[in-house]
């Protein structure tokens, strides 16, 4: 390892020879201060970019991670006047904004209930109760929730969310019942411990059904019992606290509360509306239950009729493991033929991003990855990713990537998949099909087969394959006899051709504080032609 200021000093080291007289490097040959071939490239709306993927921790919080990343970004950028970083996609906005408006729906809810209740309660009092159990016995559950490491997450909020309605159920039985008792002429007291002791048996009941629907559910096992343990749990333990509420908190407040001094002018405008429309609801009811009772075989034949037809009706429903949901993103991922160069993969990738911008003007970011190492990668292949903002007057991201498959159909040479939409799960295609056997070329003229016919079944788009046969090679066979006499073998040539070919690390250069790598190569265009480095 060698630190020179210059390339000039590089080129004037001293090799020695076997004939004992040293020669410049310069004479054997050139000494480029250029750049590493071009494997990959990053683009951000159409400019050459350096991208970062940071992806949080399995079990964390993604919110207080993203808030973290902005935080030092913010940081580092104060150190680097000069350069400018912008996040072309935050995953965590996605989850926060369906977390908010989980929360958002479940305190409607709340209000929603508490107006339901007065109309049928007509008490300030019960009303103003069950307002106040609701959100302890909500508030409680997040007790346990820390306790089991879960986090706020979707899953969780919607199994709050399926709570409400056992939340607020048990405490109208318990306070209708004390009401009762009230009307009575008992005191309030005796009425919250009568009402209570009278209808607990029925309430423990009831609440113990629930809890015999999703325990099952909180015990499952396998992906499904993965995904659904917190949903799950979280309505054991909302169904529990709710219970323990109505047992408590609620008569308690329903003991101190003196009775109503009649109903608000407010409260009689309300209820009156509502007691005539629940009054005509109530004589209609009555008219179909006395056709009902009058009636009792037609009756039996109707209810049979459409249970059978709500049967044969489910079958036509499809079934997926989560639903399809509209992140704001679409993805487009295309594959040139194997030998393709990168900067013609590029050129393909600005044509589809053009389109992109020009048939979805909505479009905030378009993120493009061209050319990537690893498994089943290269240089022949891209990624581009659109975002888009959450106009609800805009196309979902579904819609954009139907419309997309046959334009990118019509493009020569490039075959596409476009994914739309979100199913909460990671991994791959929802279909995958394995052909196995011990001759590749016989297995990928199956897949090829299998390909052609099931991309022409109705409701199947983006029928690829995985696995791509290998880049088009040149075999060197070497004279053996020939590399005996240059005291060499088979390994020894292939050392020295990969070298020359893609290049040998001879060292570390330093000038100036950097580090570069130093490269012992062919020349790059004699390296375009395989039968000059034969010369």
């Amino acid at each position: 390892v060698g630190e020179f200021n210059t390339v000039e000093e590089l080129e004037n080291i001293m090799i020695p020879t076997s004939s004992g007289n040293p020669v410049r490097l310069r004479d054997l040959g050139r000494v480029i201060d250029s750049e590493e071939d071009v494997r990959s490239i990053a683009r951000v709306n159409g400019e050459p970019v350096i991208q970062v993927r940071i992806s949080p921790r399995p079990n964390s919080d993604v919110v207080k991670a993203g808030e973290l990343v902005k935080k030092e970004l913010n940081k580092v950028l104060k150190t680097m006047p000069d350069f400018t970083a912008e996040i072309a996609f935050d995953d965590s906005l996605f989850v926060e904004s369906s977390v908010k408006n989980v929360l958002r729906d479940m305190m409607f809810g709340i209000i929603l209930t508490a107006v339901v209740l007065y109309l049928f309660l007509k008490r300030f009092s019960a009303t103003f109760i069950v307002a106040i159990a609701m959100p302890v016995a909500l508030f409680s559950t997040f007790t346990p929730l820390v306790l089991h490491g879960y986090s706020l997450n979707i899953m969780s909020t919607l199994g709050l969310a399926i709570s409400m309605g056992v939340l607020v159920n048990n405490s109208i039985l318990i306070i209708e019942n004390i009401y009762r008792f009230r009307d009575m002429g008992y005191s309030p007291e005796e009425a919250a411990e009568k009402g209570t002791v009278e209808i607990s048996l029925s309430v423990i009941a009831g609440t113990a059904t629930n809890l015999g629907v999703f325990l099952p559910v909180a015990i499952m096992t396998g992906i499904a019992g993965q995904f659904l343990v917190q949903y799950a749990m979280t309505i054991v333990y909302a169904t529990l606290f709710s219970l323990w509420v109505s047992l408590t908190l609620t008569p308690s407040m329903a003991a101190r509360f003196k009775p109503d001094k009649g109903t608000p002018r407010l409260g009689k405008f309300l209820c009156g509306w509502w007691d005539w429309i629940y009054s005509g609801f109530e004589q209609l009811f009555l008219f179909f239950l006395r056709r009902s009772l009058a009636h009792p075989v037609i009756t039996i034949l109707i209810f049979l009729g459409l249970t059978f037809g709500a049967v044969k009706m489910a079958g036509l429903i499809g079934a997926e493991f989560m639903p399809r949901t509209d992140s704001g993103s679409m993805t487009v991922d295309i594959t040139l033929p194997s030998n393709t160069p990168i900067w013609v993969t590029e050129d393909q990738t600005k044509v589809i991003e053009n389109h992109i911008r020009q048939a979805y003007p909505k479009v905030q970011n378009i993120v493009s990855t061209i050319g990537a190492s690893g498994v089943n990668q290269g240089t022949h292949k891209a990624s581009i990713e659109a975002y888009f903002d959450q106009d609800p007057e805009r196309l979902s991201t579904m819609e954009m990537a139907d419309t997309m498959r046959p334009w990118l159909a019509s493009l020569p040479g490039v075959e596409s998949s476009v994914t739309g939409f979100r199913t909460g799960m990671g991994g791959g295609k929802p279909i995958q099909v394995v052909i196995k056997g011990e001759d590749l070329e016989t297995l990928y003229s199956l897949a090829e087969q299998d390909r052609d016919q099931i991309k022409n079944a109705p409701g199947i788009v983006d029928v690829g394959i995985d696995t791509e046969m290998g880049k088009p090679e040149l075999q060197i066979l070497p004279v053996r006899w020939r590399l005996s006499q240059y005291g060499m073998n088979m390994t020894t040539l292939s050392h020295v051709v990969y070298g020359y070919l893609v290049g040998m690390d001879a060292g570390k250069f330093r000038q100036e504080g950097f580090e570069s790598d130093i490269k012992a190569r062919i020349s790059p265009d004699k390296a375009k032609d395989i039968f000059k480095v034969t010369e």
